[in-house]
């Protein structure tokens, strides 16, 4: 709503009467005010003096004839009231809202005011070429669906709105469009426009440049969608698994997985290469958690002491230098996994993908307590090791030391000969690195996907004006109608109707008239019904409680 008013410019329809206008400052010591009085409003900018209306739907059956052609801006001409079965009230609200730029129409309950509303309609309709010429500024012969202006009714509640659609709905069976979800009436679910636009691509009649747009934006995104949901679950895997060489090789060196592999043919020997197969992953066997089985009782019995001690013993504490607290500010945070989770995907989808990651120990499995025996490449390994070494990595893993970068280049020079709790160390300094890296690329991809997402927000809104445009009537809540703007603003509608007009705040009526607006009928009553602001300050100090529909009755329009 608020964005709609900063839009609001020089071209604010019906200026005069909404915010008022003076010849010349007023004279405090002159004896009349200066200031140009509001008076009876003018004809609507398309209606001629020469133009004549068909205005059969308001006369009696036995005098139908005598409304066919009908001057409707001359009072001569009008038949009389007893012929159009109105009194003399209402006749002369329907000559107002046919022949006024801006008419109101107020009148307690049971007066009419929706059927009087409902007649103007129906009138309008039947002599669209007036108005649709003149939202054109040409006159043809046939006005195209795509150039027609539609009549834009608004209504405080989307119960009223329904109302009024369905009587339009009456007299006028097709080209209506209901914007809006929130409808329970079963009569509006074919003017839906969600309802319209799924018929419309289902027939394949929209546009053939929109459909391919669409269709286009919609294949990236789903493209992007997969490519951020892979690196959700690779950043997953490397809070909860280990990570093989090969899976870090974004961010290792060549040097260094060769170092992994060369260092682990070295240590073996031919006792190795005599089984003909190599491990499932070098940097699994250089931490200490692979399939060759040494033993890890000692880092075990540290392990009880790092769990006891809750992470608060000195020994877990680095020294860090200025390399490591430039490091330290890329961290990757827990509230970037909200980033990295954006578009995910079902459990099923998501497990699919964590089983193509290349791991080195994948430390969820459940192994049930089962105590057999395994055999991998030759060397045999049974469930209750199996169950130390996830032990070991799920602690190591929760550990947050790393090295600084000068640190890790000598480190990674002496792979080999380092302890288990330096190792440990580089491995934790690889994978926060290893999440910077993939978080920098999701970040891209996710301002991708969403420039994207509002070219399709582009495209759908597109939709939703061609078919408005092929509409003859367009109704929506007016709260629905200032969320819309920049759309009203294409849509081009020259007469808008406003049902419940008295319990509409001002803001929001101001913020559904567009340049293009030349013909405003409000229909209500403030001695029923005011606006209701949600803070009591705004109406007691700033009179929001007061409608436009009132403000322009007050000041005698």
């Amino acid at each position: 709503m608020l964005k709609a008013l900063q839009a609001v410019g020089e071209e604010l329809p019906f200026q005069r009467y909404i915010v008022g206008e003076t010849t010349k400052a007023p004279d405090p010591f002159a004896e009349e005010n200066t200031s140009k009085k509001v008076g009876a409003p003018a004809a609507p900018q398309y209606l001629q003096y020469e133009t004549t209306y068909n205005i059969t739907p308001l006369m009696k059956k036995e005098f139908v004839n005598y409304g066919k052609k009908v001057r409707v801006r001359s009072d001569s001409a009008w038949p009389a009231a007893d012929m159009l079965g109105l009194d003399d009230s209402q006749h002369g609200a329907v000559k107002a809202c046919l022949t006024h730029n801006l008419a109101i129409v107020q009148g307690p309950p049971g007066t009419g005011k929706t059927f009087i509303g409902l007649k103007v309609a129906e009138v309008l309709l039947l002599n669209s070429e007036a108005w649709n010429q003149g939202a054109r500024g040409e006159k043809l012969e046939e006005p195209a669906p795509s150039q027609q202006s539609p009549i834009l009714v608004l209504c405080y509640t989307n119960h009223a709105l329904d109302q009024f659609l369905e009587g339009i709905a009456s007299f006028q069976d097709s080209h209506i469009v209901r914007v809006g979800s929130r409808s329970k009436n079963p009569v509006m679910e074919k003017f839906s426009l969600n309802n319209l636009r799924s018929q419309m691509r289902s027939n394949k009649s929209l546009p053939r440049d929109i459909h391919a747009n669409y269709g286009r934006i919609k294949s990236e995104m789903a493209c992007l969608h997969e490519e951020i949901q892979n690196i959700s679950v690779m950043m997953e895997a490397a809070n909860k698994h280990i990570l093989s060489e090969r899976e870090l090789g974004a961010v290792l060196s060549d040097a260094v997985i060769q170092a992994l592999e060369a260092g682990f043919w070295e240590g073996e020997g031919d006792t190795v290469r005599s089984h003909g197969r190599q491990p499932k992953s070098f940097l699994g066997e250089w931490l200490g958690v692979g399939n060759r089985a040494p033993d890890i009782s000692e880092r075990l019995g540290s392990v009880k002491l790092f769990q006891d001690e809750q992470h608060t013993g000195p020994e877990d504490q680095v020294k860090v230098d200025e390399d490591a607290k430039l490091e330290e500010a890329k961290r990757v945070g827990d509230d970037d996994q909200e980033v990295l989770d954006y578009l995910k995907e079902s459990r099923r989808e998501r497990a699919e993908l964590m089983d193509q990651l290349d791991l080195a120990l994948a430390i969820d499995v459940d192994e049930q307590g089962d105590k057999t025996s395994e055999v991998h490449a030759g060397w045999q390994i049974s469930k209750a090791e199996k169950k130390q070494r996830k032990t070991l990595a799920k602690v190591e893993l929760s550990k947050r030391t790393q090295m600084s970068e000068k640190e890790r280049e000598l480190k990674e020079q002496l792979l080999w000969r380092l302890t288990s709790e330096d190792r440990w160390r580089l491995y934790r300094t690889w994978v926060h690195q290893y999440k910077v890296h993939h978080q920098n690329t999701v970040k891209y991809k996710e301002s991708e996907y969403n420039r994207y997402a509002r070219r399709l927000g582009e495209m759908r809104e597109q939709e939703s004006l061609y078919l408005m445009r092929q509409a003859k009537v367009v109704g929506m809540t007016t709260t629905g109608a200032a969320k819309v703007h920049s759309m009203l603003h294409q849509l081009k509608p020259v007469v808008v109707i406003v049902e419940e007009a008295a319990e509409v705040l001002e803001a929001h009526i101001v913020a559904s008239l567009t340049p293009s607006c030349q013909h405003l009928i409000l229909i209500g009553d403030h001695q029923q019904l005011r606006p209701s602001p949600t803070v009591f300050e705004l109406a007691k100090t700033y009179n929001l409680d007061v409608s436009l529909f009132e403000r322009l009755i007050r000041n005698g329009v």
